[in-house]
C-alpha cells in the first residue's frame, strides 16, 4: 500500500468520516496493509498522543465477508465481537444480515466489508448501508465497503468517500522482484529486472511477487514466461485483452507515410510503454446511441477523461474494410516493443446495476498501470459520421485515411500472399480495384481448394463492386480532410484516380 492510500484513510478516519468506498486491486491486501502499517503512519508523521490513541491503540478492527461472517482482526475487537453476536461465523451470506446488527460494535471501531456490486443491486442492502451514516458518524466508527471497483447507488453517493487505490508503479514492482530473488540469495541482472518490471506492470503486486516466485531459475528469471502470464491475466478483465501477432511492417505493402509516422513516434523523445487498440470505433459509437442506460456515455466520458489525464497520444485510422489498418497497429506494437491492448467497450459491461460503471474504470485502471500513463491510442473506423467530434479531437496526432491500393501495391501484395501460401501458380489475375484482403483470400483459396488462381477469383467479389456507393461515401468524407496513410500530405480523390488511371497491370517474377 503506498503512502498516498494511507494518508487519505487516516484522514477521513480523523474527521469522523462513517462510511468509506474503497476501490483496490486487492481487497485483502488493503485490509491487511493498514492493519500492519498504521501504526508505523502515525510515527511517521509524528500523530499527537490522542490521536494515536484513538486510532492505533483503542480501536477495533473487523472484518466480514460472506463465507466468514463476522470476524475480529485486534484483540479490542475479539473482547467485544461477542456484543455484536454471539454467533458471528453465522452473520455471512448476503450483507444485509450483518448491516442489521452493524451498530453494536463499540465506539471507535472500524468495519472492513468485502462487497460485490450485485449486492448493492438489494434495496435492503442500500438501506442498510444508509442506516449506518448518523449512527457512526456521532462516535468515531467507520464503515468501509471494499471491492475492486464499486459503483454506488445514486441515493447513497452523498453519504460516502472515496478511497481509489492504484495497481502498483513500476518502483513497487521493481522492489518486489529485488525483495523476492534476495529471499532465495539469487543475484538477478538489472537488464532483467527491467525486462521483469515491463512484463509484471497492470498487475497486483502479490500477482507479481507470486509469478516472479514461480518463474526464478538459478540462471535468473524466465521472462517471457511472466508474459504469458500477464496476457492471461489481462485476458480476465472484462473488456481488455493483450493480442499478440508476428506482423511487422515489411508484410504492410505501401501506406509508406503512417508507417514512418508511427516508427517516429516510438524513436521520439516521449515514446509510448503500450498502444490500445479500438476496432471498429465507429461501429461501437453507433451501438452505443440506443442504449438508454446511460452505461455507453458513461464509457465514452471515461475514455475521453483518460486520454486527456494522461495527455495521450491518439491516431485515428479511417479507411475501407480490408486495407490494413488492423494490421498496422499489430505492426506498430512489434515496431515500438509494447503490449498491445485491445479495449472492447461491448465486453466492458456487465448486468448488474452499476457494474458496467465499474468494469470499464477498472480496465482504464489496468491500462493506466501497465503503461506507466504514456500510451499511443489507435482506433479504426470504416464510418467518421457517428464520432463524436470531441472523441474524434481525443486522437490528435492525426487521422489517416487508408484506400484501396494502386497498381504497383496490387502487385506486390500478390507476390507477398502468393509466396507466403507456397503457391505454384505465380500468375496473377487481372484485377482491378481489389484490397489487400481480397488479394489475400484469393490466394488463400486457391491455396485451400487447390486450384488456380484465375479459378479462385470468380469466388470473390470486391468491395469496390457489392458496395460501390459506400466506398464513393468513404472518399467523399476523406477528401482534403484526412492524411494519406501511403503518401504525405491530404489525401485526395483526384490524386488517388490519378493514380488508378497510370497504373499499369504487371507480370510478377519467380
Amino acid at each position: 500500500m503506498n503512502t498516498q492510500t494511507l494518508e487519505r484513510y487516516s484522514r477521513m478516519r480523523s474527521a469522523g468520516v462513517p462510511i468509506i468506498v474503497a476501490a483496490t486491486p486487492d481487497p485483502n491486501d488493503f485490509v491487511s496493509d493498514i492493519l500492519v502499517n498504521v501504526k508505523g503512519f502515525a510515527e511517521a508523521n509524528d500523530w499527537n498522543e490522542s490521536r494515536v490513541e484513538r486510532e492505533v491503540t483503542n480501536v477495533s478492527f473487523y472484518g466480514w465477508d460472506s463465507v466468514r461472517g463476522l470476524i475480529a482482526y485486534n484483540d479490542n475487537a475479539r473482547n467485544e465481537i461477542q456484543n455484536v453476536s454471539d454467533a458471528p461465523e453465522r452473520m455471512g451470506g448476503k450483507p444485509d444480515v450483518i448491516l442489521k446488527s452493524i451498530n453494536r460494535v463499540p465506539e471507535n471501531s472500524v468495519v472492513f466489508m468485502m462487497m460485490k456490486q450485485e449486492h448493492l443491486s438489494d434495496p435492503v442492502v442500500r438501506q442498510g448501508i444508509a442506516n449506518v451514516r448518523d449512527e457512526f458518524k456521532a462516535n468515531y466508527r467507520t464503515l468501509i465497503l471494499i471491492g475492486q471497483q464499486l459503483q454506488m447507488p445514486f441515493e447513497l453517493t452523498g453519504d460516502v468517500l472515496y478511497i481509489d487505490e492504484e495497481l502498483p508503479s513500476r518502483e513497487v514492482i521493481r522492489k518486489t522482484i529485488k525483495d523476492t530473488a534476495a529471499s532465495v540469495s539469487l543475484e538477478v541482472e538489472e537488464s532483467q529486472v527491467d525486462d521483469s518490471v515491463e512484463a509484471l506492470c497492470g498487475l497486483t503486486q502479490f500477482q507479481a511477487e507470486q509469478l516472479v516466485a514461480v518463474n526464478m531459475r538459478s540462471s535468473g528469471i524466465l521472462v517471457d514466461e511472466l508474459w504469458h502470464a500477464k496476457k492471461r491475466v489481462i485476458g480476465q478483465t472484462p473488456g481488455l485483452t493483450m493480442f499478440e501477432s508476428n506482423a511487422s511492417f515489411n508484410d504492410l505493402v505501401g501506406l509508406e507515410n503512417i508507417k514512418q509516422f508511427v516508427a517516429r513516434i516510438f524513436d521520439g523523445n516521449n515514446r509510448p510503454n503500450a498502444i490500445v487498440f479500438i476496432d471498429e470505433l465507429d461501429k461501437s459509437i453507433s451501438t452505443n446511441t440506443n442504449d438508454s442506460s446511460g452505461v455507453s456515455l458513461d464509457q465514452l466520458q471515461n475514455v475521453l477523461t483518460e486520454m486527456t489525464d494522461t495527455d495521450a497520444m491518439g491516431i485515428l485510422l479511417f479507411g475501407i474494410p480490408g486495407v490494413g489498418k488492423t494490421d498496422l497497429c499489430k505492426a506498430a506494437a512489434n515496431y515500438g516493443r509494447v503490449p498491445n491492448l485491445k479495449l472492447d467497450l461491448g465486453g466492458a459491461k456487465g448486468k448488474h446495476v452499476g457494474e458496467s460503471e465499474g468494469l470499464i474504470r477498472m480496465a482504464l485502471k489496468k491500462i493506466r498501470a501497465i503503461s506507466s500513463g504514456k500510451t499511443l491510442w489507435v482506433a479504426t473506423c470504416n464510418s467518421v459520421d457517428s464520432l463524436p467530434a470531441e472523441l474524434r479531437s481525443r486522437f490528435s496526432f492525426g487521422s489517416f485515411f487508408f484506400d484501396i491500393p494502386g497498381a504497383k501495391q496490387r502487385g506486390d501484395l500478390w507476390k507477398l500472399y502468393i509466396k507466403k501460401y507456397g503457391l505454384n501458380d505465380d500468375t496473377a489475375p487481372q484485377v482491378t480495384n481489389w484490397t489487400g484482403r481480397e488479394i489475400r483470400n484469393c490466394c488463400r483459396i486457391a491455396h485451400d481448394l487447390d486450384i488456380k488462381l484465375k479459378d479462385a477469383k470468380s469466388y470473390i467479389v470486391p468491395i469496390i463492386e457489392s458496395a460501390k456507393e459506400r466506398v464513393t461515401d468513404i472518399r467523399k468524407q476523406a477528401n482534403n480532410c484526412f492524411l494519406d496513410a501511403d503518401r504525405p500530405g491530404k489525401y485526395t480523390m483526384s490524386r488517388k484516380a490519378e493514380e488508378t488511371k497510370s497504373g499499369r497491370q504487371i507480370g510478377l517474377d519467380n
